[in-house]
């Protein structure tokens, strides 16, 4: 209705209007989903975001040589990103493997715990390209220096679709 009845709202307004409406909702709607099946694997996603997360951010402020994304997001490192991808996806393979939460075999279980390291740590710089494009630093101030509340759940959010697609299709 916006860009029928405002003039001044373009073709591009309503393309970041459905934009974000997708990209915010799509990545919760995956978390409901998957919280549908149940609590560990939630967990189990939770668990590889956040490691790749804090071992990207810690090891890579100590071991950081090469910048990833400068442009995007100028403190992340190559070695950052292999770091948390790293300890992510260990993290997500023994936690899974252990408690049991898919039945997929060991070398399955790998590659998807890779492979939502890999999604977490790129939803986290596409959001951050989002910011940057619009002139944000952060979302909100709720959390004073953590970019607020959205920043808490947008490599979560890219990485439970990847999960979300996995579960229905195996």
């Amino acid at each position: 209705m916006l860009y029928i009845l405002l003039k001044n709202f373009t073709k591009d307004n309503l393309g970041v209007a459905f934009l974000t409406i997708f990209y915010t909702s799509i990545g919760f709607i995956a978390l409901a989903y998957l919280r549908q099946i149940s609590l560990t694997v939630i967990l189990y996603l939770l668990i590889i975001t956040i490691m790749t997360d804090t071992f990207a951010y810690f090891l890579g402020i100590k071991f950081g040589k090469h910048k990833l994304a400068p442009e995007i997001s100028p403190k992340k490192s190559v070695e950052g990103a292999i770091s948390g991808l790293l300890f992510g996806a260990i993290s997500g393979v023994l936690f899974a493997y252990f408690l049991e939460v898919f039945t997929y075999n060991l070398f399955v279980l790998i590659i998807i715990s890779i492979l939502i390291s890999i999604i977490s740590q790129s939803g986290d710089l596409i959001a951050s390209k989002f910011k940057r494009e619009v002139g944000l630093k952060d979302y909100s101030n709720i959390f004073p220096g953590h970019g607020g509340v959205l920043d808490r759940f947008d490599s979560t959010m890219f990485a439970a679709v990847f999960l979300m697609m996995i579960v229905m299709v195996f």
